[in-house]
């Protein structure tokens, strides 16, 4: 019975450690489909100079979920600087030329490239720590059941 029960607290240290994984995995896919949108609204306002309520309709059909994200400001997978910019950059958006709009997509695709990046390298020495601290914790229980 003690062997059972320590069986099972290992694997849900185990469990916890890969849904752990998975969240920090969504929240990179994420930051890559925010990338993907305003790409596309750049390349969309660069080539076809079309209005803003335009692209969001276009694409909000495809990808509903990232554009009500971005749309509602409703994004908090970033630093709250970052918030706080793409926010602003989104607010501002159809409000002046073509060739700010440009220059302001630029800014915020290039502060995602570097957020990415950071989320990247953080990830994976979160994920070994906390597989780590998962597994010393199973041990402990077991060692201290048997």
């Amino acid at each position: 019975m003690k062997i059972a029960g320590s069986v099972l607290i290992i694997i849900s240290a185990i469990t916890v450690t890969f849904i752990y994984e998975k969240r920090l995995k969504e929240q990179i896919s994420t930051l890559k489909n925010i990338i993907d949108f305003f790409e596309y609204v750049k390349n969309q306002i660069e080539y076809f100079s079309l209005p803003l309520n335009e692209i969001y309709s276009k694409y909000e059909t495809t990808n509903s979920y990232i554009s009500d994200l971005i749309i509602k400001r409703k994004i908090n997978c970033f630093s709250q600087e970052l918030n706080s910019d793409i926010s602003n950059i989104v607010a501002a958006l159809g409000k002046g030329f073509k060739d700010e709009q440009i220059n302001s997509l630029n800014y915020i695709l290039t502060c995602l490239d570097k957020e990415i990046k950071k989320y990247e390298k953080e990830y994976s020495q979160k994920v070994k720590v906390f597989r780590a601290i998962a597994l010393f914790i199973g041990c402990c229980t077991v060692i201290l059941l048997v």
